[in-house]
């Protein structure tokens, strides 16, 4: 299934569908769509191949990656330092969907509630631990892999490329 949205943007690249400006109404109808499909669990999994509404799971995850990609575009133009950790994150994407793969499969984030709710976590607070941890590892996994040349070879670390200069606005 990765392979599909892989070969999608391959597509979208080769057809310059990311540097057409869309229409206000699309950029609408897409969020619409993302927010409802969340409203209803519409979700997909693609480590494991589960759609949860078949073809819609599809076209909503579509919807959210395009506009996932137009939010990066506009950071990108307006945000320099937001740009600078983009494309950084850009470049080491494999290394942390490796180590956030580990977490899904490893770590017991789920009995974590378990743990500590009798305790007097609340709920919340637990999720928000949770959602810090499968933050805090995948970045972790970034920086020991840039560091141990073992994890640099295993993961083809490159240098990272610095972002372009900007155009000047002649």
């Amino acid at each position: 299934m990765a392979s599909f949205f892989m070969y999608l943007g391959f597509l979208a690249r080769k057809h310059g569908i990311l540097d057409k400006k869309p229409p206000l109404a699309l950029i609408v109808a897409l969020i619409l769509l993302w927010i409802a499909s969340i409203y209803f669990g519409v979700s997909i999994n693609i480590v494991v191949c589960f759609l949860s509404h078949g073809l819609l799971s599809i076209a909503t995850s579509i919807a959210a990656s395009y506009l996932v990609v137009l939010a990066c575009k506009v950071a990108e133009q307006r945000l320099r330092t937001v740009s600078r950790f983009l494309n950084f994150f850009g470049q080491t994407t494999l290394i942390v969907m490796c180590f956030h793969a580990i977490s899904d499969f490893c770590f017991p984030n789920l009995m974590l509630y378990s743990w500590l709710e009798p305790f007097g976590f609340p709920h919340t607070a637990v999720s928000v631990l949770i959602l810090v941890l499968n933050v805090l590892w995948p970045l972790l996994g970034v920086f020991v892999s840039l560091r141990v040349p073992l994890l640099r070879k295993l993961f083809s670390v490159r240098p990272i490329s610095p972002l372009p200069e900007r155009k000047s606005a002649a």
